[in-house]
Parts: structure tokens; C-alpha cells; sequence
């Protein structure tokens, strides 16, 4: 007589794990708003998902969720709505060739040369008389509650013309993937290349953009006017080295449209992606309500990139409020389509881990409540330390949580009314 074959029993994770954020080759890959410690995301990968499995991010931000899949041997759909956070995703998991990027990089260096000894020595007059025939974003609205109208405002005269001849000199190289990345490295100094970005004594890296300290395009008393080409110049150097180290930990196992796959999409939309009942686990940090509208904040991205943002796509983002006026319903109700959407796709009862960081205890309720209501089954909650505190913990202290809040929940064989 055959023996029936024998489920594995997976018990939950119970305990947190410290979070080691910046110890992560990608850590400092590219900025973007919120990053998950890697190593905790790691951990609940490799319990989670078993040998050969498939992972999904529907919330993938800046790929740390895929990262670590592939790290793991894992397959993984990264899914995202913001157009940035996709091309972050898909440059931190894509293959890197050093010697097609250090010989495109060359080639934009000696192009820059004139540009940049222009720019460095000439007078604010000889600045504002240059004739700037090269392209950048001209007439780009910035949003309502930003410090300045248009994206061209937030760049210093030699900043503009700098990263407007760099933009153009990149377009001319002529291997698709080390232009790709050249792009990827010049996207990655925007943040700070502008008049956001002032340097503070009390900061540890010494500056900080007012995009990621405040999430919006808030102008400080006093900016601190950067070196284009010395920024692109220190940031090219970061990602080749944080690529090699990706790629070796890859082992090879890093292919586009066999191991992983990105998309721009809504998460409601997964199931175009992914067929029923494949998925292996689920790992998300999905938005949170009013705390930052990413389509928005990525305006300067979005424009210098440029990356099309249509309004059927801005109708469709996660947030309350924005420059869209987006009322709690309507991001209650995008939540709700995700999560069956999810629901959907995860195998029986296969795990899905979600990171809950809000003040607001009600949402956490809804949260839960309509995952009951879905099908999955919550089974327990880690209380995860922080890496760092952040602006908002820093600004209410009592108010905000010290920690995130990993919820994991189960793909149960019936929908709970």
C-alpha cells in the first residue's frame, strides 16, 4: 500500500530578526522612500517559501522582496504602479556587465569634460546667458503642496545645464543595457543634484534631499548647490561595486523573463501576471493611506526619465489624498481588489507576510478584517525593530510606531463572510 504524501507543516515565524538595512549590497543602490531591512525579508523567504518556489511583491517599491528571492533560488513577479520604483526593481535584479559599463561610462566622462569645466568657472551671468539647446523637462507641474511650480525650478543654473548635457550624452551610448544603468545612476543623483538638498549638522551622512525628509519638494533656507558630475561621477563607482556583489550572490540565477519578471501595473491587476493558484508566498509593504503618495513625489523622476504616468494609472494608486484628492474609500477599495487578487494566486494554504507600519490603529482593523473577509486566515504578528527611526516617528514620537508590524496570514480553503 502507497504511503499518502505528506504535507510540510509550516509553523509561523514568532520572533524578530535585528535588521541589518545598510549592511545590504543594494542598500544604497538607488534612494526611494521606504526600504525593508533585507536580511528580515530574507529570513521570511527562505521560511516561507519552499525549494524552487515562487515569490511575489505586488508592492515591490525598490525590489527588496525580489532581491532576496533571487538570492535565494526563488522565482519572483515584482509589481508596482509607480513607474520609478519598477525601473529601481528591474536594475537592482537585471544582469551587470562591468566592461560595457565602464567603457559607455568612459565615453559620457569625455563628453562632460568642456560641459563641466564651463559650468564650474563661469559667473552666475555667463550661467544664465548659456545657450541650453540639449533637453530637460520644461513646463512639468510639480505637485499642489511643493515649494516650487515647475520640476526646472529645482535645479541651480550649472545643475540644469549640467544634467541636461549628461542626460544627453548617456542617450548616445550605444549598448542598450550599460545605457540602461548609466540612466539608473544618473536617476539616482537627482535627489540630490537639486535645491531639495541641504546639508545638516545633525545628519550622520552629513545632507539629506527634503523629498525623503518631508516627502515633498520642500526648499530649505539654505541649499547646498552639488557638483553634478563629481555626484554621477561617485554614484557610478557605488553601483558598479553594490552590481558585482549582487550578481555574484545571484550565482547566475538572475534571468529576465525566466527567474523574474517586473511589471508596471496596478496590484489589482496581478492575476494578469500570474496564473491561479501558483504563487508560493507573498511578501508586501503596501502603501498606507495619506503617508506618502508616490506617484506624486516622483514627479522629478518621472519627468527627467521621461517615464508616461496617464491618468488611468494615477486613478488607480493606493493613498488617500495627493493631488487626486483620494478619500479613504477609495483606498480601502484599491486595498481590497489587491488582496483578492492575491488571494487568487497563492497556492492552498500557501503564507503571505504583510509589513504594517500606520499610527492609525482603525486602518490596521480594516486591514485585518478584510483579509478575514477575503479568505485568508491571520495567524500571528512580530513586532520588528527598526533599522533607524523615521521622520514621522521623529517629529510624534508618541504617536507613531517604533516598530513595524510583520502580519502573517494563510490562504485558508473557504471564504469567510
Amino acid at each position: 500500500m502507497n504511503n499518502p504524501i505528506q504535507t510540510k507543516v509550516i509553523e509561523p515565524i514568532r520572533k524578530a530578526f535585528p535588521a541589518l538595512k545598510a549592511q545590504a549590497w543594494h542598500y544604497k543602490l538607488h534612494p526611494y522612500y521606504t526600504k525593508q531591512p533585507s536580511n528580515v525579508v530574507g529570513e521570511y523567504i527562505r521560511h516561507f517559501c519552499p525549494e524552487g518556489g515562487l515569490v511575489v511583491d505586488p508592492f515591490c517599491g525598490s525590489g527588496v522582496t525580489g532581491i532576496e528571492a533571487l538570492a535565494n533560488k526563488k522565482r519572483t513577479v515584482c509589481i508596482d504602479l509607480e513607474p520609478l520604483a519598477v525601473f529601481i526593481t528591474r536594475m537592482g535584479l537585471a544582469p551587470f556587465d562591468k566592461d560595457t559599463f565602464w567603457d559607455a561610462y568612459r565615453q559620457v566622462e569625455e563628453e562632460m569634460k568642456p560641459v563641466m569645466d564651463f559650468v564650474r568657472k563661469a559667473t552666475p551671468q555667463e550661467l544664465e546667458k548659456y545657450n541650453l539647446k540639449e533637453w530637460y523637462p520644461r513646463g512639468v507641474k510639480l505637485p499642489s503642496n511643493a515649494d516650487r511650480e515647475y520640476v526646472e525650478e529645482l535645479f541651480g543654473r550649472a545643475q540644469l545645464i549640467s544634467l541636461a548635457h549628461l542626460r544627453a550624452a548617456i542617450n548616445k551610448v550605444r549598448d542598450p543595457q550599460a545605457k540602461e544603468f548609466l540612466l539608473f545612476v544618473f536617476s539616482g543623483i537627482l535627489s540630490r543634484a537639486n535645491i531639495t538638498y541641504h546639508i545638516d549638522p545633525k545628519h550622520a551622512g552629513g545632507g539629506e534631499s527634503g523629498i525623503f525628509m518631508v516627502y515633498r519638494y520642500w526648499v530649505p533656507p539654505h541649499p547646498d548647490y552639488r557638483d553634478v558630475w563629481k555626484l554621477f561621477q561617485t554614484r557610478a563607482r557605488l553601483v558598479a561595486a553594490a552590481k558585482e556583489k549582487g550578481d555574484l550572490s545571484y550565482g547566475g540565477f538572475n534571468k529576465e523573463k525566466d527567474t523574474f519578471h517586473v511589471y508596471c501595473d496596478s496590484a489589482e491587476n496581478l492575476n494578469n501576471y500570474v496564473a491561479p493558484g501558483t504563487v508560493d508566498y507573498i511578501y508586501i509593504d503596501p502603501p498606507y493611506g495619506a503617508h506618502i503618495a508616490y506617484l506624486d513625489l516622483s514627479t522629478m523622476w518621472h519627468a527627467w526619465l521621461d517615464m508616461e504616468v496617464p491618468p488611468e494609472m494615477r486613478a488607480r494608486e493606493a493613498i488617500e489624498n495627493g493631488d487626486q484628492h483620494f478619500d479613504e474609500k477609495h483606498y480601502l477599495e484599491v486595498l481590497q481588489n489587491s488582496f483578492e487578487a492575491m488571494f487568487k494566486a497563492l497556492k492552498e494554504d500557501a503564507w503571505l507576510s504583510l509589513v504594517f507600519h500606520h499610527k492609525e490603529t482603525n486602518l490596521w482593523y480594516n486591514i485585518r478584517d478584510m483579509m478575514r473577509y477575503i479568505g485568508f486566515k491571520y495567524v500571528n504578528t512580530v513586532a520588528q525593530p527598526l533599522s533607524k527611526q523615521t521622520f514621522h516617528k521623529i517629529k510624534s514620537p508618541l504617536r507613531v510606531l517604533g516598530e513595524s508590524l510583520i502580519v502573517n496570514f494563510q490562504k485558508s480553503a473557504s471564504r469567510k463572510i
